[in-house]
């Protein structure tokens, strides 16, 4: 096995593998090889996940996209977020709706426009903009921890 120079031996054997696995050969069967390349895997404790053509032909889709935008709406993040965000999204309505009631003069004057101080934002932005900084470093450095080989 010819190893690059810096590359750990676990490293070489991965690349070794891959490089077989991607060979075809006409000689072996289309059954019998995914079989193959899984004892290859299980010899270098590698994870079994093993295509077929038709599963590579499928993820290689050019309507995958489709179906990712459209399975959106079914996200458990969509599905957990939805309903506090439209109940905001409706107060607000409600309220723009009012202010617009009274500023045209569709309801009794006598009522008070609703009016928010923008203070408490103002106060609170820098706090939410160091609170994102240190979510994304903290993610990005678990992504790099992740990455690296024989941690």
């Amino acid at each position: 096995m010819l190893q690059v120079p810096g590359e750990s031996m676990e490293e070489g054997q991965r690349r070794q593998f891959f490089s077989l696995a991607c060979s075809s050969s006409a000689t072996t069967k289309a059954t019998s090889a995914p079989r193959q390349q899984i004892r290859r895997m299980k010899k270098l404790d590698l994870p079994a996940t093993v295509y077929d053509h038709d599963d590579w032909m499928r993820h290689r889709s050019s309507t995958r996209h489709a179906k990712h935008l459209l399975s959106v709406a079914f996200s458990r993040v969509i599905l957990a977020l939805g309903p506090p965000v439209m109940t905001l999204t409706a107060i607000a309505a409600a309220i723009t709706g009012y202010n617009e009631a009274v500023l045209t003069h569709a309801l009794p004057l006598w009522i008070p426009l609703m009016q928010v101080s923008s203070l408490p934002f103002s106060l609170t932005a820098p706090a939410l903009a160091l609170l994102l900084v240190f979510r994304t470093n903290a993610s990005m450095g678990g992504l790099m921890r992740a990455e690296r080989p024989g941690d």
